[in-house]
């Protein structure tokens, strides 16, 4: 997804790659207020690995955390 509107996808810049795979959870059922375990089938139809699964998992976590410190 072009996040940044400047007329081309490129993801390897950050906002794009983000808006991306936003994208892509959502249409694959993501929704915010589903409980971690549910959260972890949708990232698993994207990536088979649970050690992929736990890390994405993992990191959104601290980024939640980061957002309400601030």
């Amino acid at each position: 997804m072009d996040a940044d509107n400047d007329g081309r996808i490129d993801l390897f810049k950050k906002a794009d790659a983000f808006y991306s795979i936003a994208n892509y959870l959502r249409e694959h059922g993501w929704k915010y207020t589903m409980d971690e375990g549910s959260q972890r089938e949708v990232i698993l139809r994207y990536n088979k690995s649970s050690i992929y699964a736990n890390t994405v998992l993992a990191v959104a976590q601290k980024l939640k955390n980061k957002s309400r410190n601030h």
